[in-house]
């Protein structure tokens, strides 16, 4: 291995949950030999530690990480804390440096406010915003010129006897409207690669479908 390669190396852990198909040599040359490069070639990995020394930020070979702060505050103590199930307020307020603050509550099957976002809201439309962002990267660098996109997508969450849940599935239903009609047929796989590389499908374990309708 190169001199360069052997200067100061930060290690994170990268947990991939999609079914990403990692080259075998690619792998060995990447971990530089570490254990899991024994995964077979063409097997999902499931997880990997990876290095990347800061000289090579520029290399192919190099694994860009991307940081997400926020703040999040509980707003809804209502004068006497959480002393009883139904004494506080589910309202709460989240904060990013450089943005205006999205005040949320919970669903209202758990006494939240129903004029107010939730976390499952915001969990489904994080994945349909992430597809259309991809979708639409997709089709500029194709020539394929989107006029509009729009999608209702839904989300059906299983809550058990215990008090728990989670989320059972969510289908995206994007609606898409073309310059040139006859893109359409052609962009329909486009959705197929953006559900493969979308952040926050890759994110989670349960299935999310896509169900695009292509309007000329």
């Amino acid at each position: 291995m190169p001199s360069a390669w052997s200067r100061r190396w930060r290690v994170t852990r990268v947990t991939l949950l999609s079914r990403a198909r990692v080259d075998y040599k690619d792998l060995w040359h990447y971990l530089g030999g570490q254990e899991a490069c024994r995964t077979r070639a063409g097997m999902p990995i499931l997880g990997f530690t990876e290095y990347r020394p800061d000289e090579q930020e520029g290399s192919v070979n190099t694994v860009r990480s991307h940081r997400y702060e926020l703040n999040l505050r509980w707003t809804g103590n209502l004068g006497t804390g959480t002393s009883g199930y139904r004494e506080f307020s589910r309202a709460h307020a989240i904060d990013a440096e450089g943005k205006p603050t999205l005040y949320g509550s919970a669903d209202p099957a758990f006494r939240g406010d129903a004029s107010q976002y939730n976390p499952e809201d915001l969990l489904v439309a994080a994945l349909s915003a992430c597809h259309m962002l991809w979708f639409l990267h997709l089709c500029a660098e194709r020539r394929i010129v989107v006029e509009a996109y729009e999608d209702r997508p839904q989300g059906v969450m299983v809550h058990n006897a215990s008090g728990g849940g989670r989320f059972d599935s969510v289908e995206l239903k994007p609606h898409v409207v073309f310059a040139d009609p006859t893109q359409a047929t052609a962009a329909e796989q486009l959705h197929h690669t953006a559900h493969e590389r979308c952040f926050i499908a890759n994110s989670v374990n349960f299935p999310v479908t896509v169900t695009p309708t292509l309007r000329p």
